[in-house]
């Protein structure tokens, strides 16, 4: 009977549970988010999609190995969910302790974790053992990991890159403080200064596709967000000493707008001994980063590390 593993990647806007093996994804199934329910319907929900996978899996004669969730939040070592903007209704809820009934190895990791790790294990940083993650999307999501292991802190909160502050004077962030990463380097901080720009637009989309056909406002947007995001990189450089680092989620897609003054603020900021030895590369695995970063924590529960 061949083992398989569930990752499910509990997201804001979608709820996707993935059976996989080491040689590839076997099953993926997609749902609304459970952000929009109660606590405990959503659990129920939750634990609904999982045991259809597994049962799923016990049809086709494979035995279901463990469960790995990555969670949009902050989570502490014991399980619970401390804060998360997407799922306000499940602040305080122990997933560990709430999920134990589907009878496996369990395991919960903040979402951009598991990107990092999956991007380490089959993507960009494959074969990197020091690397930065920063997924840039409607917020910056971030995971480090140093000698091949994840950087948790002393509360396992740690390597929250988007809310570094780069402007201590600067705009409201979404987390209550001022000038974090993610307010200058998101989805939602483009569509902000593009609409001080006068651009009458509706997403970070809409500016790169109004930049890239040569819209000058559209184009000082991103030369700005490059430059911010410049700085946190050389923060990261300067603190991290990375061989890597490397920058996925849908903002990244608009890459050609923002890379190059982005790297050229990296390199005029971090120390250059270190600007000089690290790779800044874009994500390789889209969507799934998170799905097999799941998977990487798994297979490590398993060899005991």
């Amino acid at each position: 009977m061949r083992g398989f593993y569930i990752v499910v990647d509990l997201g804001g806007t979608n709820l996707r549970v993935a059976a996989l093996a080491e040689e590839g994804i076997l099953e993926l199934r997609r749902w609304p988010s459970i952000a929009k329910v109660e606590a405990q319907e959503g659990l129920c929900l939750l634990k609904e999609r999982v045991g259809e996978l597994k049962e799923e899996g016990a049809r086709r004669g494979w035995r279901p190995m463990g469960v790995a969730i990555g969670v949009p939040g902050l989570i502490d070592g014991e399980g619970l969910l401390v804060h998360s903007p997407h799922l306000r209704a499940y602040e305080g809820v122990n997933f560990l302790e709430e999920l134990r009934e589907l009878g496996m190895p369990l395991l919960l990791e903040n979402d951009a974790n598991l990107y990092a790790l999956g991007e380490g294990f089959r993507g960009a940083a494959k074969g990197k053992s020091h690397y930065c993650c920063l997924t840039l999307g409607t917020g910056v999501g971030g995971g480090v990991v140093i000698g091949g292991r994840l950087l948790k802190g002393a509360q396992g909160v740690a390597s929250e890159v988007g809310h570094m502050v780069i402007d201590e004077d600067g705009v409201q962030c979404y987390c209550g403080s001022r000038g974090c990463l993610e307010a200058y380097a998101s989805g939602s901080a483009i569509l902000r200064m593009a609409v001080e720009e006068g651009l009458e637009v509706s997403s970070a989309k809409e500016v790169s596709e109004l930049a890239t056909a040569g819209d000058e406002r559209a184009q000082r947007v991103f030369q700005e967000m490059g430059r911010y995001l410049g700085v946190g990189l050389a923060n990261l450089v300067n603190l991290f000493n990375p061989e890597m680092i490397v920058l996925g989620g849908k903002v990244a897609e608009a890459w050609p707008l923002f890379a190059p003054r982005a790297l050229e603020e990296m390199a005029s900021r971090a120390f250059s001994y270190a600007a000089k030895g690290v790779q800044v590369r874009r994500a390789h695995l889209g969507d799934e980063a998170a799905l097999w970063g799941g998977l990487s924590l798994l297979l490590g529960l398993e060899d005991g590390e």
